[in-house]
């Protein structure tokens, strides 16, 4: 069930022992959390960051500095990503990807937090007083930065941060999270639009 059932919708996707929890609401900076009361047994648990914003395909997966920038879309593929491999500049973060086994001795309420992506915004005229949070691109639920609406003639646009997906127990706050996958920054980046290439779930498996 959700948290609070008038904002979101489940989105759910079940197959034998596996359960996939997405993002279930349409604003991507307003939303709501799951409750799951998960039976004893033992547990493998995956959980995928949302991405910041970004303008027409510029986010990547990581880039190792340390190795002229390189980056395996093997890896990503491996653990079930979607983010390629670009290597452009001012670019937004795709969300990373963590895994743990959960074990439990007995039935245990536990709350999951699907992490908003960021949105890329372009403007058509300056904002006024910008910094003001009222005048700010909102980041992802759960807990993305926000950003400045950027606009100057030559490069407008600019886009806020992702929230971390992140598994709880027993409460629902982050002093009781025991899994959390970060999320990615949101980017300056000028012109494009904002197209969704993302993914942030829970994956919970049965084993």
């Amino acid at each position: 069930m959700l948290l609070t059932k008038s904002i979101g919708n489940l989105n759910i996707k079940v197959s034998k022992n596996t359960y996939e929890f997405y993002y279930p609401c349409e604003d991507p900076s307003e939303c709501t959390d799951y409750v799951v009361d998960i039976p004893a047994g033992r547990y493998k648990v995956e959980s995928y960051g949302a991405s910041g914003g970004y303008s027409d395909d510029h986010i990547s997966a990581f880039q190792d500095p340390s190795n002229n920038n390189k980056c395996s879309e093997d890896i990503v593929l491996q653990f079930k990503g979607n983010a390629k491999c670009r290597k452009y500049a001012s670019m937004g973060g795709s969300g990373g990807y963590v895994s743990g086994i959960l074990s439990l001795t007995n039935t245990t309420c536990a709350y999951i937090m699907i992490g908003g992506h960021g949105q890329y915004v372009t403007p058509t005229s300056v904002v006024e007083d910008p910094y003001l949070k009222e005048n700010m691109i909102p980041g992802g639920y759960g807990g993305g930065g926000f950003a400045i609406r950027y606009y100057s003639l030559n490069a407008p646009g600019s886009a806020s941060g992702g929230s971390r997906t992140a598994l709880m127990i027993n409460e629902d706050d982050i002093f009781h999270s025991i899994l959390v996958a970060g999320a990615g920054s949101g980017t300056d980046n000028a012109g494009g639009f904002y197209r969704k290439e993302m993914m942030e779930a829970v994956v919970v498996a049965v084993i």
